[in-house]
């Protein structure tokens, strides 16, 4: 994950956005911060407990989040993770000298559901 990451003031008035629980904007808002350069996070159990260690949430409230967030267009479910909507645009181009910072993905594993098994 990198140091930091832009959050733009439009999402705020993003209807998608409006749509979402309390709960479900909050790990939106880590996912921003969590995100690789592409916009995508790995959803494996490792992955998540630390994203939202802080949270509290059981494992079925996380998936019900991340189901909110797929639901109203904010991320798609892809490779294992969860590409968030314009997440590599909205991050903007690598510097030349910036390695790329990219998670691994696995196509083979359905992104909401790797948390129960």
């Amino acid at each position: 994950m990198r140091t930091w990451r832009k959050v733009h003031s439009t999402l705020l008035e993003s209807s998608r956005f409006s749509q979402l629980s309390d709960g479900a904007a909050t790990l939106y808002f880590l996912l921003l911060v969590a995100q690789d350069d592409t916009g995508f996070y790995p959803w494996e159990p490792t992955k998540v407990r630390r994203l939202t260690i802080s949270r509290g949430w059981s494992s079925e409230q996380t998936e019900s989040f991340a189901q909110e967030i797929v639901t109203v267009g904010l991320a798609t479910q892809t490779d294992g993770g969860l590409l968030l909507y314009r997440g590599k645009e909205m991050n903007g181009r690598l510097r030349q000298d910036v390695e790329p910072m990219e998670y691994p993905r696995n196509p083979n594993v359905n992104a909401t559901s790797t948390l129960r098994q």
